[in-house]
């Protein structure tokens, strides 16, 4: 099972991303600590990846809440991937100091957190420019950041790009696999075997090769997983090729 962390400055959107990304219903008001505790959900198409939304970061945070937000921060930092939610609808000086509280906030977690872990997503983009957004994104990238990924929950751009993103960072690029029919050493039926590839991984493509009555899928999957299924496949399924193919 992999995990997504979503952090941020509060009020930047998180929840309503994990909203749309998870279709799991979360308060969302344009107020400090709307989310006061850990909320998990599943991210949609993919049944082997949780989502996890947190107190979002503020300047001089009230000691009667720093034990909680400590907690539920360092529970994001310990998720396989990160996402640092950044709202680009601020004005750019406001935009560069919550960057700057984020980023500080995460460097006190660093013991159980690797920047490497780490992608950025602008939100809130249908509100602002195109130049507005290149601008964002050199201030993100000064601060030796790879570049965002800039989305929008209100009109959902950007949110299949952003689950392209999150599936390659997890699974790497996706592989095809060609599942044959059944032999004499081999007695699950074609079907079987791709129902269980569903239950292993997230397929973006299913094609029958009527000339050879192979059935070829494209999946994106763990690599360990699918090298245990294989092991007990008997040579019925065979490996094509990572691809750039990335439609989900």
């Amino acid at each position: 099972m992999k995990s997504i962390g979503l952090i941020g400055y509060t009020n930047a959107g998180k929840s309503s991303l994990f909203q749309a990304m998870a279709g799991k219903p979360v308060l969302i008001e344009n107020q400090l600590f709307s989310t006061l505790e850990t909320t998990i959900g599943r991210m949609q198409k993919s049944p082997r990846i949780l989502m996890v939304d947190t107190i979002g970061f503020v300047d001089n945070l009230p000691t009667v809440l720093l034990d909680a937000f400590n907690s539920t921060i360092k529970e994001s930092t310990m998720c396989n991937l990160i996402l640092l939610i950044i709202d680009s609808n601020d004005e750019k000086n406001e935009f560069r100091r919550k960057l700057e509280t984020t980023l500080r906030e995460l460097e006190a977690q660093k013991e159980h957190f690797d920047f490497k872990q780490l992608q950025t997503v602008l939100t809130k983009t249908d509100l602002v420019s195109n130049e507005k957004l290149n601008q964002l994104s050199e201030i993100i990238t000064d601060y030796d950041l790879d570049a965002p990924i800039c989305t929008s929950s209100h009109n959902k751009n950007g949110l299949i790009k952003l689950r392209q993103v999150i599936l390659s960072r997890l699974y790497g690029m996706p592989i095809s696999i060609d599942i044959l029919l059944p032999t004499e050493n081999s007695h699950l039926s074609q079907p079987a075997i791709i129902a269980h590839m569903y239950e292993l991984g997230h397929i973006i493509n299913e094609t029958k090769i009527e000339a050879s009555d192979v059935i070829r899928i494209t999946l994106w999957v763990d690599d360990a997983v699918l090298n245990r299924y294989l092991s007990k496949s008997n040579n019925q399924i065979i490996i094509k090729k990572e691809t750039k193919e990335v439609l989900v």
